[in-house]
């Protein structure tokens, strides 16, 4: 059955040039929803993952947030595409640093629509569209959701 999948799964390494604009385009989105992102991303590049009719984007880089004592953070800014849908962007990252002395990167996952209308998209909204997307089988699924929490950011009395 993985076999079978990954004959649908295709991907192709994009080039300098698509890899830089799809991030600024991603820059630009988060901008246009106050959620600017500050600091230097370095090191980009990007992938290109399709099966059937959706397409995703992975667009890979070093966030360095030019602050004292500069954490690097290797990020990830994921757009999917589906026909007739409107896209949806998330940003993960992590480090290897065990506690940071600031949070990571976070940004609330954005749905962007043919019309360029862009909105924040909450988690448990995000959860909700999974859900209505599966497809019923004999076996049940559950969708746990889990929220990121930073040591550093704790308040020691």
């Amino acid at each position: 059955m993985l076999r079978h999948f990954f004959s649908f799964l295709s991907h192709l390494q994009l080039t300098e040039e698509e890899s830089n604009a799809t991030l600024q385009y991603v820059l630009d989105k988060y901008d246009q929803v106050e959620l600017k992102v500050m600091g230097q991303p370095v090191s980009i590049y990007g992938m290109r993952l399709t099966y059937d009719d959706e397409e995703e984007l992975n667009i890979h880089f070093k966030y360095v947030d030019n602050t004292q004592q500069d954490v690097i953070q290797n990020c990830v800014f994921v757009i999917y595409h589906r026909s007739n849908e409107c896209e949806l962007i998330q940003t993960i990252c992590n480090t290897f640093l065990p506690i940071t002395p600031r949070p990571l990167l976070k940004r609330n996952d954005l749905r962007v629509c043919s019309d360029n209308d862009v909105q924040l998209v909450e988690m448990k909204e995000f959860v909700k569209e999974l859900r209505t997307e599966a497809t019923p089988s004999t076996t049940s699924t559950s969708v746990t959701e889990v929220e990121h929490v930073d040591e550093t950011t704790v308040t020691k009395a």
